[in-house]
């Protein structure tokens, strides 16, 4: 290599270029840029809110509530009341469902949705 090539006034700033993109290189190289997720990816265990939610939770526990709304499409009233009173039947049939609330054997004005 030629002298003058070090004598330059930018080479210091080319030398610190070349060794700033090298390192850049191998620490690319060397460093796994996939994600990793973990149990506590979104919700760490020590979070206060999550802590908090957990101990509402274990204090008052409620089971899943699935809430279903038919709309009459089509027909006449009775032959609607009639589907909802089968649709009800065959839900309350199902294993694990335990109540149901329905505008054919239940007042609606009492029910918990209107309430």
């Amino acid at each position: 290599m030629s002298p003058r090539l070090w004598t330059h006034r930018a080479s210091p700033w080319i030398t610190l270029l070349v060794a700033a993109v090298g390192l850049g290189v191998v620490w690319l190289l060397r460093t796994s840029l996939s994600p990793r997720v973990e149990g506590d990816f979104f919700f760490s265990e020590s979070d206060p809110q999550l802590q908090t939610s957990q101990r509402i939770n274990d204090t008052y526990p409620s089971s899943p509530q699935i809430i279903l709304r038919v709309a009459r499409l089509q027909g006449e009233e009775d032959s609607y009341e009639d589907r909802i009173e089968a649709l009800t039947d065959e839900l309350l049939e199902i294993e694990g469902v335990v109540g149901g609330y329905s505008i054919t054997t239940d007042n609606p004005e009492g029910s918990p949705l209107f309430s």
